[in-house]
């Protein structure tokens, strides 16, 4: 699950609060240590059976939630502006604000949007219209050209 608050920063740049729900995250994180456990070759393991506390001693609990974190943040991202329906023109910066065990991932996105155009009134804007006559000598002239 995805939580979102707005904030307009400026005319049409805004800021994204997003929450993930922390089982979305602990999903994607044991998800991201069943990965490595398959890619990682550590003696006296089987590829795919080597244990969470083994793969922290040797690459670290922060390589784990960073790498869960670049996972989540962008699909996470799409899910948050479809959800509140906004149109941004450029990529996001982002900002992670919380990454810890057992708790949700938090990170800000500031985006700039389309700003809202509003039409005047054209009804009495008139266009006048030019009659141009094309004769057989400009047309030889241009194929001569």
């Amino acid at each position: 699950m995805v939580n979102v608050e707005i904030k307009k920063q400026e005319e049409n740049e805004v800021n994204l609060k997003i929450e993930i729900d922390k089982s979305k995250v602990n999903e994607k994180l044991n998800k991201v240590y069943n990965d490595a456990s398959y890619q990682i070759k550590i003696p006296g393991f089987r590829k795919g059976r080597i244990p969470n506390n083994i793969l922290n001693l040797h690459l670290g609990k922060g390589y784990f939630y960073n790498k869960t974190a670049e996972e989540l943040i962008p699909e996470c991202y799409l899910e948050a502006i479809k959800k509140i329906d906004i149109k941004p023109i450029n990529q996001p910066e982002i900002k992670v604000i919380q990454t810890e065990e057992d708790k949700p991932l938090i990170f800000e996105a500031t985006v700039q949007i389309m700003p809202e155009l509003k039409l005047g009134s054209f009804d009495k804007i008139s266009i006048q219209k030019e009659d141009i006559k094309v004769t057989a000598s400009d047309v030889k002239n241009e194929i001569m050209r």
